[in-house]
């Protein structure tokens, strides 16, 4: 019973120690044991060191903007008629005086024309009303008409002078209503919408195109109180184009002496320049100096990009370390560095990849 005990017990401890031996094994502890050491990397070679400092640079703050022309105008017709013609398209070119539109204008012709009868009418009874009154006036002389007659001559011929009078003036209303139904550019510049076509109906103050000058074009911005009250006419600012990857200096031509008590804002008007490639609307911004800032700035050179992140080399005790930065502004050569770099740190150019 003893021994039957004995091997349930012994024969569990004999695995458990068998285990433990095995583990230890594995793990090296019967083997000689090799004292710890630092490996010294190869030192690496790099070119072109450059310390990373601060620099005083002037501090914009940016604004969105929108490009708005100065010289815009919307056509329409002053008269009810049906458009026969429309000589233009949206972007065409046009210079002031040219034909836009004809509108139909055989009611304002036959107007005309009944003007210019009445005139011949009226002419013909005036010139033989003066013709009778010089007569009266000799015969009066000579006592052979009455005094009333001499009276009655005149105020006729002073009645058709005047019914002359009225039918040249009809005339020229005819004639300048005919002038309306043809509508000629006010402005020289583009045509931005063509909104009628031939055939439909114009009325008095339907828009039919809408126009403007290209070179009136300014950059609007709502500015924040605070810089906007410290801007004048004539201050320079820069206006950045996305879309045209362009930076234009601008001269602020307006200040609308208004607050917008939503926004906490006022409307800053800026004159640029004439670009051909720039359009109404466009989307653009505007920076405005409002100081001096340190800034980290960088030659390009020692910028690369993996991707859509940008990265540099940095040296540190003859060994290079990539460091992802981010940047903001390109200024001429150099870019400014946001974040990812300290003054005083090395930048360089690597020979050859580490």
């Amino acid at each position: 019973m003893n021994r039957n005990l004995m091997k349930k017990i012994v024969a569990p401890l004999l695995a458990i120690g068998a285990l433990l031996l095995a583990i230890a094994w594995l793990a090296g502890t019967f083997n000689d044991q090799v004292a710890p050491d630092e490996l010294t990397p190869p030192a690496q070679t790099y070119r072109s060191p450059y310390q990373v400092k601060l620099q005083q640079l002037d501090d914009f703050e940016t604004f969105p903007a929108a490009l708005q022309a100065r010289d815009a105008t919307l056509v329409s017709s002053r008269i009810l008629s049906r458009i026969e013609t429309i000589n233009v398209r949206a972007g065409q070119r046009i210079e002031k005086g040219d034909v836009l539109i004809t509108l139909n204008s055989s009611d304002l012709d036959a107007r005309v024309s009944q003007a210019k009868s009445q005139i011949s009418a009226v002419k013909a009874r005036a010139d033989e009303a003066s013709r009778n009154l010089k007569r009266v006036q000799q015969l009066q002389q000579k006592g052979l008409v009455s005094k009333s007659e001499l009276d009655n001559a005149s105020a006729n011929a002073r009645q058709t002078t005047a019914q002359l009078q009225g039918a040249q003036q009809a005339l020229q209303e005819a004639q300048s209503a005919l002038s309306y139904a043809t509508i000629k550019s006010p402005i020289s510049g583009r045509v931005v919408d063509r909104i009628a076509e031939p055939g439909d109906m114009a009325t008095p103050g339907q828009t039919l195109l809408s126009l403007y000058n290209p070179s009136s074009l300014q950059v609007v911005a709502n500015i924040r109180e605070s810089v906007a009250l410290g801007l004048s006419i004539g201050n320079q600012v820069q206006v950045t184009i996305d879309s045209l990857q362009q930076t234009l200096n601008g001269t602020v031509g307006e200040i609308v002496p208004a607050a917008d008590a939503n926004a906490r804002s006022f409307e800053v008007k800026t004159d640029i320049e004439f670009n051909p490639q720039l359009l109404p609307g466009l989307f653009a911004r505007v920076l405005v100096n409002t100081g001096k800032i340190d800034k980290l700035l960088i030659e390009k050179d020692y910028l690369r990009r993996f991707g859509q992140m940008d990265m540099v080399w940095v040296a540190n005790n003859d060994q290079l370390t990539r460091r992802y930065v981010r940047i903001g502004r390109t200024i001429g050569d150099h870019v400014e560095v946001i974040s990812g770099l300290s003054s005083g740190e090395t930048i360089v150019l690597p020979d050859a990849k580490p």
